[in-house]
């Protein structure tokens, strides 16, 4: 039995962390799906507002760039000099460095391929600027830039006013950023006459500044497509097929940027956090479990000792006194009043044995009906309940519940345990009654427990236990699926106490006749209900007020009702 019942309390114990450990992980799951959609939303609406400035911020360097084309190609003082190229080089040179000097803009460099003979000459190539070297070392990779750019101005690609990006060399050049565009007179008397290829240089770490942004949010990139070509990034492995996706015309050239937003970078972020708050909570745990045992080891081992004990005594026909624990107050108190029961019984056992033949049968047959009462009032099976109810308490960590539950059943016994009472008034009987249904109504929960008392009788004096029976009965036989309500109420009707238990149960009419017609001839039979403890009650009722008193079961309104009627005669409340 012992080896079950700690299989029992352990199995509580480790459902209710295990219940403890479901909920966390639910609310866990609840709030990682809370806080990804809500961080999804706000890094979407961030990922627009960096796009927005993103877009302004490109939008003005091309501008800077067009606005450098305009002022320098399309200046009068431009168009005389290059008339006579050959003669004026040095002159254009000092030009377009007083372009550079004047302008406030990105561009770093300027250049000119000159139409001479109705063909561009390369080699009469005028420019000037920091990116001098560039020109100036005779590569083969410069020359084919040089010949792709003469190609496609006989191709009429870069027409009057428009500006493409020409080459972006990743090796010794890497720094530069060169667009081209055609250079057409604007003068009346020669009209749209190609006069060569112009080229603005920009710093390429300063004209991609714009891109470094997108470092402020995880997943997120740009880039500037012409035509759908992708010319410039911000991530050399730029992943298209990213959720979110933002495009927007620079209005320039048809230039258009394109922002990328890579959602599962939220799940990923999010996952790395809950990862730390889960072992943050699981050390918490066996923190928590570990302390727990060091601080309650102590009451587990007096309550296992209480459990060994009363099991011993289970099959004792002579009860034994239990010893007392070392430095557990609350369990040695509830040992204190186990231990003076176990004493007023094997006393008034013996005292019963020696009267029987002496005393009479009127005073013997009292002493029967109290020991009977005892026995059936100090239930050692609902001690062991009660106490398996505070073990379980403990381990649930409520020390406040089992303090009130010990302190509750400490009550009752001392009141029961009283033999030199033999009557009581009827408040104390409440009383008594009122920590008994506590102690159950610990145990059976969806029980509802209902008073109405008449104040005025609270005086009168009745034998001691004898409501307790019946409120026992309404427990184990009235409601035994352990749901429903009981109602104990106390009236004053012309002269007659009413005494009157009544539960949601309902017993058959014919067993029902039978448990009345049972008590009226004083026979005990065990039924499994109500009738034996009616018919000892009758009996101690008699023997104090004989003819006035009657005890019988009753259904009304499909509700068991257990009634104690005592005959004041003219006596008044």
């Amino acid at each position: 039995m012992r080896k079950k019942r700690n299989i029992t309390h352990k199995s509580e114990y480790i459902i209710s962390i295990i219940a403890i450990n479901v909920v966390f992980f639910l609310f866990v799951i609840l709030n990682f799906t809370f806080s990804y959609q809500s961080t999804k939303s706000s890094n979407i609406e961030k990922a627009n507002i960096i796009s927005e400035n993103i877009h302004q911020n490109f939008e003005d360097q091309f501008n800077q760039v067009a606005s450098f084309s305009r002022n320098t190609f399309l200046n009068n003082d431009f168009l005389f000099l290059q008339d006579n190229v050959n003669t004026n080089q040095e002159e254009i040179e000092s030009y377009f460095a007083s372009s550079l000097q004047s302008s406030s803009s990105i561009v770093i460099g300027t250049g000119y391929i000159p139409k001479i003979n109705q063909e561009l000459n390369s080699d009469k190539r005028i420019y000037t600027g920091q990116f001098d070297g560039f020109f100036s070392v005779n590569t083969n990779i410069v020359k084919s830039y040089l010949i792709e750019i003469i190609n496609k101005s006989y191709e009429d690609e870069f027409t009057n006013g428009k500006i493409y990006p020409v080459f972006d060399v990743n090796n010794d050049v890497s720094n530069f950023i060169v667009f081209a565009r055609n250079i057409k007179d604007i003068r009346q008397e020669t009209y749209n006459t190609k006069l060569g290829i112009g080229f603005i240089v920009v710093n390429k770490n300063t004209f991609l500044n714009p891109f470094s942004l997108t470092s402020t949010l995880n997943g997120f990139d740009a880039s500037i497509t012409i035509n759908d070509e992708i010319l410039f990034s911000s991530n050399s492995n730029l992943l298209l097929n990213n959720n979110y996706i933002y495009k927007s015309s620079l209005n320039f050239n048809n230039y258009y940027l394109t922002t990328y937003y890579d959602t599962s970078t939220i799940f990923k972020d999010l996952f790395f956090s809950f990862s730390l708050e889960l072992m943050v909570y699981l050390f918490i745990i066996i923190a928590f479990l570990t302390i727990y045992h060091f601080l309650h080891k102590d009451n587990i081992k007096s309550l296992n000792y209480l459990f060994n004990s009363f099991d011993k005594n289970k099959n004792q026909t002579e009860l034994q006194l239990l010893d007392y624990t070392e430095n557990d107050i609350e369990v040695n108190k509830v040992i204190q009043s186990y231990n003076q029961m176990v004493q007023s019984v094997n006393n008034l056992n013996k005292k019963i044995n020696e009267e029987k033949e002496e005393a009479n049968l009127l005073k013997l047959k009292n002493k029967e009906f109290e020991i009977e009462n005892l026995y059936s009032q100090i239930n050692k099976h609902f001690i062991i309940n009660i106490l398996s109810v505070v073990h379980s308490l403990i381990n649930l960590n409520d020390i406040d519940k089992a303090n009130y539950c010990l302190e509750s059943l400490s009550d009752y016994l001392r009141y029961s345990l009283s033999f030199n009472i033999k009557e009581t008034s009827i408040q104390n009987e409440i009383e008594s009654i009122k920590n008994y249904i506590n102690l159950q109504l610990i145990r059976y929960q969806d029980i509802n427990v209902f008073y109405d008392i008449d104040e005025n009788c609270l005086s009168y004096e009745i034998p001691k236990l004898i409501l307790q029976p019946l409120v026992e009965n309404a427990f184990v036989h009235g409601l035994k699926k352990k749901k429903g309500n009981i109602k104990i109420s106390l009236k004053l009707i012309n002269n007659i106490i009413y005494l009157m238990v009544q539960n949601d149960g309902i017993v058959d009419l014919n067993i029902l006749e039978s448990i009345n017609e049972n008590i009226k001839n004083g026979i005990e039979i065990k039924t499994g209900n109500h009738g034996v403890a009616l018919v000892n009650i009758n009996k101690r009722l008699h023997l104090m007020y004989g003819n006035k008193v009657k005890v019988y079961l009753t259904v009304i309104d499909n509700k068991t009702i257990s009634i104690i009627e005592i005959n004041l005669q003219e006596e008044t409340c």
